[in-house]
């Protein structure tokens, strides 16, 4: 989902461990509500804005060529759970909300 303007608010019932999701946005929140017991590696990029959540994330060790993103932006590299499917976040001026559903 990419958008310019204006806030995105998803809730999940099940996240899919088969098919890659990104939530882009340019200006406005991202509300994320996920099932507790999904795994999934988290990619955030969050640019004036703040992340909110009550999920447990475990921070990955950037990689090397990543370090510039870090130096622009809030960026996070984490896993949840056990990780697996991949979910991008990343908003430019807004904060983004991760809930447990």
């Amino acid at each position: 989902m990419d958008i310019s303007l204006g806030d995105i608010f998803v809730v999940f019932k099940e996240v899919s461990q088969h098919s890659p999701m990104s939530f882009i946005n340019s200006i406005g929140d991202i509300d994320l509500s996920i099932p507790s017991n999904t795994n999934a590696d988290i990619e955030l990029s969050i640019r004036g804005g703040e992340l909110f959540t009550d999920h447990t994330l475990v921070p990955v060790e950037v990689p090397k060529k990543e370090e510039e993103k870090t130096r622009t932006s809030n960026f996070i590299n984490a896993k949840l759970n056990k990780g697996g499917v991949s979910i991008t976040i990343m908003t430019s001026r807004g904060d983004v909300l991760l809930r447990k559903q």
